[in-house]
């Protein structure tokens, strides 16, 4: 990277493509420019980062004056730095992944700086590098969330869901849910389970991985809303270890054979040979749904009606007919026993409280088993929909209900109307969060909570400085709730850029927000600026006047 101390662009600097980030590759050194490169000193955060800040401060890295700020993602060539007088300056960069910070650097470099020379070396570090690589260092942590001066959380953010990702923000833990390749265990016998929207979904059933009991007369498979699944084979070859039986197969669960010793007697099952019988003992067939007798040498098997064991755990009253052992269901009228458990007949249905329900539209089970719609909501795509908000199609994700509402309104009436559903205009936190929303059909541009209003509701600046922005409030029904949670803000009046405060996640267009319609005719006498927040059609952001028409996002605090 190249910072000329003359008044004229010295110094273009690039995410460099390579597999080692290199900040001073793209164009020819200048007599007095000062190069430098950026390194990380874990290849983890080297491998997760997607945006790179750069600053230069005068005095040093104690120094508090920013005479020089940029962002960069990959591929994406920073603005020149002009300006730069003799003196000393701290060199700083910052890496970030969904706007989380992951490593940060700085060195002190003088201006001028003669010669062709390679110029100093920021290495980027971390706790997670510190954890790995310093002998005294504590236990690495991937999840707490690595925030430098943000708020710290009281405990581990990690959790034991693999289908969530765990940071800390703003001193509490967030657990995103994630949606993809990712290795969970939904059921034991399924393989390429998958997470989504922060559930693990079972793969492909693999019947080879429910253990063998040993017994041809019964059938392992996997279900995939249930795991191994234990039911009686019928038909099967078997042998009933029985010698004086021969075409012995499987009925009722049971391993059968044809008795064979026809003039030489019957054939004993406790001795496997042709006998004269003196009792019922000499003829046990070992099957509950025969009676054995033992009449004039001659064993009589009669089918019964008497009680048995299906083996199958969600039937009772189990009883023979016709030699097959089989009980009566427990399970809904609308689900079967599958041997283990009761199955909803509908896949699309879940059990809750011995019910076959669909979760994506009851309004008592909606989203999960026993969550309910109250104030006469109906239950849309798994969430609760306001009545009033008919215009509006409901989703959920990630544990909160959404609202896309197609209805043309300022941003002032679009936060109203949120809060009076008992929403609030949409606080994206996270990628995951923000390409759901932005991907919700049709396509178009709507608000979310973003603003730099200021508490009284307007706060226009000249002279190319944004202020602090905002998320704001759903539970404020005033304007001073717009100031609800910090955002990012601009460092200077000379700024490019809305930095990210303690590490939320930020997603704005290029070289927005800018405030581009502040406009003041008289003194005393501003207009309001671009102060409000809208997710565009790309799902980046942007800041337009307020009083302006669009769609908008409403979300359950």
């Amino acid at each position: 990277m190249f910072f000329g101390y003359r008044l004229r662009p010295l110094y273009v600097a690039c995410w460099a493509t390579t597999q080692v980030l290199s900040l001073g590759a793209c164009t020819a050194k200048e007599a007095h420019d000062l190069p430098f490169k950026v390194s990380f000193a874990c290849e983890a955060d080297r491998e997760l980062a997607d945006r790179l800040t750069l600053r230069v401060v005068r005095d040093g890295c104690d120094g508090d004056a920013v005479v020089y700020e940029a962002t960069l993602t990959r591929g994406q060539q920073a603005p020149a730095a002009t300006g730069l007088k003799p003196g000393t300056y701290g060199l700083e960069a910052s890496a970030f992944k969904d706007g989380v910070p992951l490593a940060s650097g700085c060195v002190e470099a003088s201006l001028p700086q003669a010669g062709d020379i390679d110029g100093p070396a920021i290495e980027l570090r971390s706790p997670r590098c510190n954890a790995a690589n310093d002998e005294d260092a504590g236990p690495a942590d991937d999840d707490a969330g690595m925030d430098g001066g943000a708020l710290a959380c009281s405990s581990d953010c990690n959790d034991p869901f693999p289908c969530t990702d765990d940071r800390c923000l703003n001193g509490e833990c967030v657990h995103e849910p994630f949606t993809g390749a990712r290795e969970c265990d939904s059921i034991d016998c399924t393989q390429d389970d998958h997470c989504e929207m922060g559930t693990c979904l079972p793969g492909e059933p693999n019947n080879g991985a429910c253990a063998d009991d040993g017994d041809p007369c019964t059938a392992e498979t996997c279900e995939p809303d249930v795991g191994c699944n234990r039911d009686n084979a019928q038909g099967t070859s078997c042998d009933d270890q029985i010698d004086c039986t021969d075409q012995d197969v499987c009925l009722g669960g049971l391993c059968r054979g044809t008795d064979t010793c026809a003039s030489s007697g019957v054939c004993s099952a406790a001795t496997g040979m042709c006998t004269t019988c003196t009792g019922p003992v000499d003829c046990d067939d070992r099957d509950p749904c025969t009676t054995d007798t033992c009449s004039e040498g001659a064993c009589q098997y009669v089918n019964n009606t008497g009680s048995c064991d299906d083996g199958k755990s969600c039937t009772d009253n189990d009883l023979c007919s016709n030699r097959v052992c089989a009980g009566t269901s427990t399970c809904p009228s609308d689900a079967t026993c599958g041997g283990s458990t009761c199955r909803c007949d509908e896949p699309n249905e879940t059990l809750c409280s011995d019910t076959c329900v669909d979760l994506l539209a009851t309004s008592n089970h909606c989203g999960q088993c026993g969550r309910v719609c109250t104030d006469g909501g109906t239950c849309e795509n798994g969430a609760c929909k306001p009545t009033g908000a008919s215009t509006c199609t409901a989703y959920r994700f990630g544990g909160h209900d959404y609202l896309v509402c197609p209805d043309a309104l300022s941003w002032q009436s679009a936060r109203d109307r949120c809060r009076g559903h008992r929403y609030g205009l949409a606080i994206i936190d996270s990628q995951a969060e923000n390409d759901f929303l932005h991907m919700r059909p049709p396509s178009a541009e709507r608000w979310i909570g973003a603003n730099d209003r200021g508490a009284n509701g307007r706060n226009c600046r000249l002279a190319a400085e944004e202020g602090t922005w905002y998320w704001a409030d759903p539970n404020n029904t005033g304007a001073s709730g717009d100031n609800f949670r910090a955002l990012c803000a601009f460092a200077s009046t000379t700024a490019s850029s809305c930095a990210a405060t303690n590490g939320a996640y930020v997603n704005w267009s290029s070289g927005r927000p800018n405030n581009l319609e502040c406009t003041c005719p008289r003194f005393g006498d501003c207009s309001e600026g671009e102060d409000c927040g809208l997710i565009t059609t790309d799902g980046t952001w942007n800041d337009v006047v307020c009083d302006r028409s669009f769609g908008f996002i409403c979300e359950t605090p």
